[in-house]
């Protein structure tokens, strides 16, 4: 299996996971293995990765929920470099938006395909050894209301996670060469969106990393900081709108002109 191609899940019959207040995990060499009580189990191997439940339904609801996850777990364990967030690229260069979780990665990616960008990944931002930023599944996980008001001319499919949320696939593009990260996040004392260049964004990018379970050594521990000359690094701030008045001056639109704008230059 090559490290650049993550392996398609292989679903397996099992026995019930318990219900119980937290997943449990165990680790062996080369294989560590998660529980979800109530639902099933997903197992990450060097070369596979296997979803366990009790029916075939309850497996695809693992999979829908932790999917995501287990994937980057995967890419983690062959020394890459991952990131909470999505990627985008456009004309083979690419783009990866970090941040924490809810600042609006995934809703400002797939924003940024009305600027020309195509989609990479979702979930994560996977950053080879090389520099490539490496091709996920075609689609974006957002919540129904947001497909609903922002990208209703694009197919959509209900995720089988027991939220509202969708999977939505809008134009892709592939692998592409990193050329420029946006760490992404909500800032409280602002009304629009604020940008700053980052002259040293390891120092940011590395609380959104992914440290593999299976312990593979990670060719990026150690380093402090990604090269200015081949990375252009800014800092994307936004509103935590209140208003919609708040909403147009910060919401998704105004992020991914704002994105951009700086990515061409233009600030």
């Amino acid at each position: 299996m090559s490290p650049h191609v993550c392996p398609p899940p292989n679903f397996e019959l099992g026995p019930s996971v318990p219900d119980g207040p937290m997943p449990s995990l165990s680790q062996s060499p080369g294989l560590f293995e998660i529980a979800f009580p109530g639902l099933g189990a997903i197992k990450v191997q060097e070369s596979s990765i296997v979803v366990q439940a009790e029916s075939p339904d309850k497996a695809v609801q693992v999979w829908a929920r932790y999917g995501a996850w287990a994937r980057a777990q995967w890419w983690a364990s062959k020394g890459h470099l991952v990131l909470s967030g999505a990627a985008v690229a456009r004309a083979g260069k690419g783009v990866a938006i970090v941040g924490p979780s809810r600042v609006g990665c995934s809703v400002t990616a797939l924003q940024l395909t009305r600027h020309g960008f195509g989609l990479v990944s979702d979930g994560f931002a996977v950053i080879a050894a090389d520099g490539r930023l490496i091709e996920g599944p075609g689609e974006v996980s957002v919540d129904r209301q947001v497909r609903e008001k922002l990208f209703g001319d694009y197919p959509s499919e209900q995720k089988s996670s027991g939220r509202d949320r969708v999977a939505v696939k809008g134009p892709f593009h592939g692998d592409a060469e990193l050329a420029s990260c946006i760490v992404l996040s909500v800032r409280d004392g602002i009304t629009d969106v604020k940008t700053r260049r980052i002259e040293n964004p390891f120092n940011l990018v590395k609380r959104f990393m992914a440290e593999p379970l299976l312990g593979a050594p990670n060719p990026y521990v150690g380093r402090t900081t990604i090269d200015p000359n081949t990375v252009d690094a800014w800092m994307v701030q936004r509103a935590a709108p209140e208003s919609l008045e708040e909403l147009k001056r910060s919401g998704p639109q105004s992020v991914a002109t704002a994105i951009d704008r700086v990515i061409c230059g233009r600030d």
